[in-house]
């Protein structure tokens, strides 16, 4: 060991002969590099070229930094070899030093070692270390703090947009990624849509900023559109080669190589995307992608948190929405049944047959009021059952389109179309739609149907005025009604609410070129 007063100055010695050197060098399991007073290496020993990636003859009598020490470091390398040949003393030497260091391929890693200085009487001053490769430990270490502070975060933060961007920013920190982005995932839309946020980590102008501004992802497009489509990590190894990367020359432009995001999740749904762009082409790192699906969790129990304090001032406007909805839809039937009961109390007769129909419409209009009232409540609750089974979509048409009485509607499905799912949830959602299109639009409604793949689109037309353009954002949610408009404003949300509950979707479609089209996926019998 060094005495005291050497504890930063160099060793006075003599030099072994070559061979002995090398042979005790060779035997060692760690790696061994030395250098001379100008940065050269001298000696390199074949764990240095496992470790790094030169072998020795490639290495010896080349610079030390041009070799393993990052850019960033370089100069204050060259810097404090230059100092301490002229002074014969150094802060860097006989510690125990963890430093990043750079592979042959690019890649970093982060490596412990010890400097032992030794001036040699012929060849001048000799720095001598013994590296190990610590990147698993210390990239631990890093996953833990990281976790620490995103769960500082999100307990911490008073919005979901300060614990996303604190969260971000510790992630971009400690995973040594070169930018991070978020995009939010817009649920509510008529299609869902990965939205840019331009929350970027570092901030500041890049070719790769300028081209995600304004971006609307569609699922399945992009890196984003994977995450959003499978709601778990994923890994572009390569921007500039892989298939679906859009932005890859603008990736490759702001010194980007590989990229790899991460889904917030609540509720099995995505509601954020985080991606995060490294500077070289990278395999992918299954442990940081676990790690950050961990993150993902984390944050996303801060979007549970704040959508639940908007649930609950939500449910203080709906009861009140319902008091008044009730008020005015229930009241007429009613009153037109009980008047309809108190005249029946006589023995009926020819005349008094209309006053017959009239209750039995009326009470038919009061029971599927209530069973839509139900329906919302228990779609709210989670509480829905389903009993999937093989349903002829062209049956349960005809069928409601009967019971219905519904007029002026054309039927385009085929017979051997079948779709799996409930089947009072189909027919629901058939009676919703037809309704929607007669109360609304205008003659002729035509339902029509198609499968792709495993999944098969029931649309709903009409000629109509179509939805106005400052309702579309609204049209699936409850209570969602134009002024003036007629209905409770629940048909189209119970609608998104049973195909989502039976593997499917519900849009509208605001690319007819007329009218009103409404498009229910399901999964194909």
């Amino acid at each position: 060991m060094a005495s005291a007063d050497q504890d930063r100055r160099g060793v006075e010695g003599r030099a072994l002969s070559p061979d002995a050197w090398q042979l005790l060098v060779d035997s060692s399991n760690d790696a061994y590099i030395s250098i001379d007073g100008d940065g050269l290496v001298t000696g390199w020993n074949a764990k240095a070229h496992e470790l790094f990636g030169w072998d020795r003859a490639e290495a010896v009598g080349r610079l030390l930094a041009e070799l393993i020490v990052p850019p960033e470091h370089q100069q204050a390398h060259l810097q404090g070899i230059e100092r301490f040949v002229e002074t014969g003393h150094g802060s860097a030497v006989f510690r125990r030093l963890q430093l990043p260091a750079l592979h042959r391929s690019g890649r970093r890693l982060d490596v412990e070692f010890t400097i032992l200085p030794i001036n040699d009487p012929v060849n001048g001053w000799q720095f001598h270390s013994f590296l190990r490769d610590v990147t698993a430990e210390l990239t631990e270490q890093r996953y833990v703090r990281l976790l620490q502070r995103v769960a500082v975060a999100a307990n911490e933060a008073t919005s979901v947009e300060a614990a996303v961007r604190a969260t971000v920013e510790a992630v971009q920190s400690l995973t040594a990624s070169k930018l991070a982005h978020v995009y939010l995932v817009d649920q509510d839309a008529e299609q869902p849509a990965i939205v840019a946020t331009n929350w970027w980590f570092p901030s500041g102008d890049h070719p790769l900023a300028e081209a995600t501004a304004s971006l609307r992802v569609a699922v399945g497009q992009g890196l984003a559109g994977r995450v959003v489509a499978t709601g778990r990590p994923a890994w572009v190894t390569d921007v500039g080669r892989d298939g679906n990367f859009p932005r890859a020359a603008a990736a490759l432009a702001s010194g980007v190589g590989a990229a790899y995001a991460f889904p917030v999740m609540t509720q099995d749904r995505p509601v954020a995307v985080i991606e995060l762009f490294l500077e070289q082409p990278s395999e992918p790192d299954d442990h940081l992608l676990d790690v950050m699906g961990s993150v993902g969790t984390q944050l996303g129990r801060m979007f549970e948190r704040e959508r639940g304090t908007d649930e609950l001032r939500r449910l203080a406007a709906d009861r009140e929405a319902i008091v008044s909805i009730v008020g005015h839809e229930l009241r007429g039937p009613l009153a037109a049944a009980h008047g309809a009961a108190g005249i029946l109390q006589h023995d009926p007769s020819d005349e008094d047959r209309p006053v017959l129909d009239v209750l039995d419409r009326q009470l038919t209009r009061l029971r599927r009021l209530v069973d839509m009232f139900l329906t919302a409540q228990r779609l709210e609750g989670g509480a829905v059952q389903r009993r999937r089974a093989l349903v002829s979509l062209a049956q349960v048409t005809a069928d409601v389109v009967t019971d219905g009485e519904f007029i002026d509607v054309q039927v385009a499905v085929a017979d051997d179309l079948r779709v799996l799912a409930d089947p009072d949830h189909v027919a629901q959602i058939l009676w919703n739609l037809l309704g929607n299109a007669i109360r609304h639009g205008a003659p002729p409604v035509v339902v029509g149907a198609d499968r792709h793949g495993d999944v098969v689109r029931l649309t709903v037309t009409d000629a109509g005025p179509g939805v106005a353009d400052e309702l579309r954002p609204q049209l699936f949610q409850r209570f969602a009604r134009a002024p003036g408009s007629p209905g409770t404003g629940l048909g189209l949300a119970i609608v998104r609410g049973l195909a989502r509950a039976n593997g499917g979707d519900a849009i509208y479609d605001h690319s007819a070129a007329a009218g009103s089209s409404f498009s229910v996926s399901l999964p194909a019998g």
